[in-house]
């Protein structure tokens, strides 16, 4: 390998057609010859020596492919640097001109600065990397010309102007930046990526390859059809875990070429009809609740610890008795206070009468549930562990995809988490969740329930919406097209041994759970498809106590039929159709064989 560099030591006047600056042009070389390397300053015939020093370390190569170049200075006059470039390394430690890596075929060029308008124009293999912007023309060919750029890839680590990848036949482009206005124009092939914002008539005349933007665009042309929603792009080997909007176009030239637009950034497109949340602070709504539980700890039955951190503890069923109130608040706060709770009696059979938990969703169902209520957080730590469910998922985003999928995020500069586990949490723990939720510790609100105390029998039977819709999700349902929620469960009786309280608190959604959903889906073929494998009747392991399953799969939830994790009877009312469609049902009998295991020791 030839070390090659080049100091600029006179900076031109006019541009220059600089083809020479090439590892292919400097291949077998020594200094005194790449010095008498032929340049165009304008109209006037010179040399490289007259603009640069240039020093060799090692023998002339024998091909480019063993040339190392730097080339160092403002070299932003200078065009067509790396031309038809088939083999090497080309480095370029400032900016440079029109053309940079025009019709290259091999090796790597990498700039550390900006390239101007049509960089790696007609390219056909090799790497350009540019850490700077670019200017227009990314990787077109000239005007008039109908053959863009074949194969390789570009890297822009900054913003690049207009038509970027204009006639493109393959190869990819990605910029981490924002893309100028026809992106993709003509596009034959290949695979174009902007991680930023992008200007209108994206992907115009275009008639095949992948145009993917995960920032805002301006304008989707009517001449794309919107086809589906998916969770992910693929960019070579690499997948891209964000949820688009796909489209398909351009129709006026009979293109195939697919659009993948970011559904989070870009929800005024909304072609699904989906509710939105904005505004909402799940975790913000709940403080009132919070300081509820503090301010009225005796009377509620619930114990408050200022943790010498600064974070607060709130014991609602650890060491504290609780009471059925506290877990009414427990569910509220779990629920990012988007709900309404009461607590009444229900007959189930003909002999069977449990306390029964009712709850309506307010205002966005999925939010509030999958957002906020379910139980997606493992706080894992060498001293401590427990799972966490309520608002404060929204600030940690766990699991990642699920928020994707919600377009959620919550901005509060506090958080509020209830953790089920049989100890207090450690200061490790504490300061983990804080620093996940981008929180002060004294803005970290902890409530800490064991399932085997009234609190956890509340609140558990208190999800027997977000387990139906969580369900529904898991089918391929989009949960931003639920409006409402209502549902109803037993509230089981407590049990001092965690596992068995595990089990008879489960029965009571999976036997006991009653939903019901109001929907905006454009046909009832969303519905029809899912419906049947939606209520816990359709799954394997139905038909006997949670507690029994359990014991037969080894402890292991693995083991489980993940399926079997939903309400006994769910009922989903399409307000765009006025159509009804409901399954499963209440199974009095194995609500009675779980109450039954009440008199396991």
């Amino acid at each position: 390998m030839v070390e090659i560099k080049l100091q600029l030591k006179k900076a031109p006047k006019v541009p220059v057609f600089a083809e020479a600056l090439s590892p292919k042009a400097f291949a077998g070389k020594s200094s005194g010859e790449i010095e008498e390397l032929p340049l165009l300053e304008g109209g006037r015939s010179a040399k490289l020596g007259e603009f640069f020093d240039v020093k060799v370390q090692g023998e002339p190569a024998a091909d480019s492919s063993q040339c190392d170049v730097t080339l160092k200075g403002d070299l932003s006059k200078f065009r067509y640097v790396g031309k038809g470039m088939d083999g090497g390394k080309l480095v370029v430690e400032g900016n440079v001109g029109f053309y940079l890596g025009e019709e290259m075929a091999g090796g790597s060029i990498t700039v550390k600065g900006n390239a101007a308008s049509w960089t790696g124009s007609m390219m056909a293999g090799g790497q350009i990397e540019v850490f700077g912007n670019t200017g227009d023309y990314l990787a077109a060919p000239y005007r008039g010309v109908q053959e863009g750029m074949l194969n390789g890839s570009i890297i822009v680590h900054g913003n690049t102007g207009t038509h970027a990848g204009l006639w493109m036949r393959g190869g990819v482009i990605s910029v981490d930046g924002n893309a100028g206005q026809f992106l993709g124009h003509r596009m034959q092939d290949g695979v174009i990526l902007v991680k930023g914002n992008c200007g209108p008539r994206v992907g115009a005349a275009m008639k095949g390859g992948r145009i993917i933007v995960q920032g805002e665009v301006a304008e989707i042309l009517p001449s794309f059809t919107y086809t589906e929603i998916k969770d992910k792009a693929k960019v070579g080997a690499e997948k891209i875990p964000a949820s688009f909007y796909v489209y398909t176009g351009d129709s006026l030239e009979g293109g195939s070429g697919k659009l993948f637009v970011s559904r989070c950034r870009n929800r005024r497109l909304n072609p699904e009809g989906e509710v939105f949340p904005e505004g909402v602070s799940v975790n913000q709504l709940t403080v009132p609740l919070v300081e509820k539980l503090i301010n009225e700890a005796e009377r509620l039955g619930v114990q408050v610890t200022k943790h010498s951190s600064g974070a607060v503890v709130v014991d609602v069923g650890l060491k504290a008795k609780g009471s059925e109130e506290a877990g009414k608040i427990v569910t509220l706060i779990c629920l990012g206070n988007l709900a309404e709770i009461s607590i009444g009696r229900e007959k189930y059979g003909e002999d069977l009468e449990l306390p029964t938990l009712y709850e309506t969703t307010t205002g966005h169902p999925a939010v509030a549930t999958l957002g906020a209520q379910f139980a997606g957080w493992a706080i894992k730590t060498e001293d401590y562990f427990a799972m966490g469910s309520g608002p404060a998922r929204a600030l940690s985003l766990q699991p990642k995809k699920l928020y994707q999928k919600l377009c959620y995020k919550d901005e509060a500069k506090v958080a509020v988490i209830l953790l089920e586990a049989d100890s207090l949490p450690t200061e490790s723990a504490l300061k983990l969740m804080a620093e996940t939720c981008n929180v002060p510790l004294e803005g970290l609100y902890v409530l800490i329930a064991s399932t085997s105390s009234l609190v956890g029998s509340v609140q558990i039977a208190g999800r027997v919406v977000e387990t139906g819709i969580h369900k529904l999700t898991e089918l391929g349902f989009n949960p931003n097209k639920i409006l409402k929620g209502k549902g109803s469960a037993p509230i089981a009786p407590v049990h001092p041994k965690s596992e068995v309280a595990m089990g008879i608190t489960n029965d009571m959604i999976l036997y006991g759970g009653d939903v019901y959903y109001e929907v905006a889906c454009k046909t009832d073929d969303e519905i029809i498809n899912i419906i049947d494998e939606a209520p816990s009747i359709a799954s394997r392991d139905y038909g006997k106590p949670f507690y029994e399953t359990f014991k037969e799969a080894g402890g292991d939830f693995y083991k489980i039929d993940p399926g079997l994790f939903a309400p006994a009877k769910i009922t989903l009312h399409n307000v765009k159709t006025g159509n009804t469609f409901t399954a499963g049902k209440i199974s009095a009998p194995i609500l009675k064989r779980s109450l039954a295991l009440l008199k396991t020791p």
